[in-house]
């Protein structure tokens, strides 16, 4: 790894993740706030009123009453996988297909760094920006918790479903990251790092209308993210190992592919 690049790229970046990891915490301590046993009461009767299918589509259906399903439906059911996606997606794309289209990378390439250090500090980088990124919210979630529902937060399975989450951002960064090391034409790899991170999305809410249309959740990686089923079955050890041999395989190719790969500079 390259320490001045690490640094460089991580200031770079630095200000784009403080405004997505802002907007999480502001959307996750929302939802953490409205929490109170007659407010999810009156939600379900709200939600009743619209149209099912985007409730389902959503996820937004408490399947376990308390604290932490509340949180599991109306937060990390969407929302905390949505917002990161859009993430995933730019960084993806700025940490190596910018480069090589505004010209910085032949910089990097005629210095004593090899191909694979330069491309092996940006995933480095880009797993950190992840993990700070979901720290941030179990960290807020936790101190709000604590001071407005004290001993209300079921400390395990808030976890879980947080570890489970970067593990999902995880595999669909390194899909979005092998785009971009991937195309030459900085179009092609937004389009294809792109395409299925939000596929997944689209996907899954698709699936969630059930019938014939369910069949499309084996086509998803969050069909190994279910914020519900931790809370009901707690640790599933599979699901996080698949997202993690996901992302695992992908970045490894991205480092293959970017070593061997004939560059328009």
């Amino acid at each position: 790894m390259s320490i001045p690049l690490f640094k460089a790229t991580l200031k770079a970046n630095w200000k784009l993740l403080s405004i997505f990891v802002a907007v999480m915490i502001f959307y996750s301590l929302t939802i953490m706030y409205m929490f109170d046993p007659v407010v999810i009461d009156s939600m379900e009767v709200m939600l009743k009123l619209l149209p099912q299918e985007l409730i389902k589509a959503f996820g937004y259906q408490l399947q376990v009453p308390s604290y932490v399903g509340f949180l599991a439906s109306y937060f990390y059911g969407f929302l905390a996988v949505g917002f990161p996606t859009i993430f995933t997606v730019i960084i993806g794309y700025r940490l190596v297909g910018k480069m090589v289209d505004n010209g910085s990378m032949a910089y990097l390439l005629a210095t004593p760094n090899s191909r694979i250090k330069i491309v092996l500090t940006q995933a480095i980088v880009f797993v950190l920006m992840l993990a700070l990124l979901v720290l941030g919210i179990v960290i807020a979630g936790v101190i709000f918790s604590e001071m407005r529902f004290p001993g209300e937060l079921e400390m395990e399975k808030f976890f879980l479903i947080n570890v489970t989450l970067f593990f999902y951002l995880f595999a669909i960064s390194s899909i979005s990251f092998l785009a971009s090391c991937l195309f030459n034409d900085g179009k092609n790899a937004v389009l294809f790092g792109t395409s299925l991170p939000v596929g997944f999305l689209i996907f899954q809410m698709l699936g969630a209308q059930g019938d014939k249309l369910e069949v499309l959740k084996y086509f998803t990686l969050l069909t190994l993210y279910q914020p519900n089923e931790i809370i009901i079955a707690g640790y599933q050890p599979w699901p996080m190992f698949a997202l993690a041999v996901t992302g695992f395989v992908f970045y490894g190719l991205s480092l293959l592919i970017f070593k061997r790969r004939n560059l328009p500079i």
